[in-house]
C-alpha cells in the first residue's frame, strides 16, 4: 500500500481534519505581529548584531523540538496511543505531520537570521523603514517559532498523560475477574474460600 498523503498536502488541504496551515494562519498570528512590532520599536539595535544574539537560542529551540518530536514519535507507536489515534479524524497524519511542521518552523527562522547574519538583505537602502519591516517580520516570525516549540513539547506532554491514563485504565480492567455472576468484580475484593 502507497502513503497517498504527503506533508505538503496535508499542510494545504488537511487529511481528515483541518489543513495544518491553520495551526499557524490563526488569530493568534495577529499576537505574534504585535510582538514583532513591540521588540522591534524597543530594541535599538541593528539586525545583523540581533540575528548573532538570537541564532543561538534558536538552534536550542531546534534541538529541543527535535528530541521532543522523537519522544512524541515513540510515544504514538504504543498500544495505547496507537489507539487513541484511530478515534481521532485525521488519524495518526496529524500527530507525525504537526511535529514535522514545528521542525520545519524553526528550520526557516533559523534560515532567515543566517540570511540576515550573512548580510544577504540589502543594507544600502538610505531610509530605515524597510530594515524596520524585516525586523518586525523576523522578530514576529521567532516568536512564531518559540509558540509552536512549546506546542510541540505540551503535546508530547499531553501525549504521555493520555498513555499513562489509558495504561491505567487497562491494568485496573486487567486486575478484574469475572465473579459468580458473571459481574467484573476488583481483584481485591475477590472472594478467597471457592468452597462450593
Amino acid at each position: 500500500m502507497m502513503l497517498q498523503l504527503s506533508f505538503w498536502r496535508w499542510l494545504f488541504l488537511g487529511s481528515g481534519s483541518s489543513p495544518g496551515i491553520s495551526r499557524i494562519v490563526n488569530i493568534w498570528l495577529i499576537l505574534h505581529l504585535i510582538i514583532g512590532c513591540t521588540l522591534a520599536y524597543l530594541i535599538d539595535i541593528d539586525v545583523r548584531t540581533l540575528a548573532d544574539l538570537i541564532l543561538s537560542p534558536l538552534s536550542i529551540l531546534f534541538f529541543s523540538a527535535y528530541i521532543s518530536w522523537g519522544s512524541g514519535l515513540q510515544l504514538l507507536q504504543t498500544p495505547e496511543l496507537q489507539e487513541l489515534v484511530r478515534h481521532r479524524q485525521g488519524g495518526m497524519t496529524e500527530y507525525v505531520f504537526t511535529y514535522q511542521l514545528v521542525i520545519l518552523i524553526v528550520l526557516m527562522a533559523i534560515i532567515f537570521w543566517v540570511l540576515v547574519k550573512f548580510r544577504f538583505f540589502s543594507v544600502s537602502i538610505v531610509d530605515d523603514s524597510p530594515l524596520f519591516g524585516l525586523k518586525v517580520f523576523l522578530l514576529a516570525f521567532t516568536s512564531l517559532t518559540v509558540r509552536e516549540c512549546r506546542q510541540i513539547t505540551l503535546g508530547t506532554q499531553w501525549l504521555l498523560l493520555a498513555k499513562h491514563e489509558m495504561a491505567s485504565k487497562r491494568y485496573s480492567l486487567a486486575n478484574c475477574f469475572k465473579g459468580m455472576d458473571g459481574e467484573m468484580v476488583p481483584w481485591d475484593q475477590k472472594e478467597t474460600s471457592y468452597d462450593n
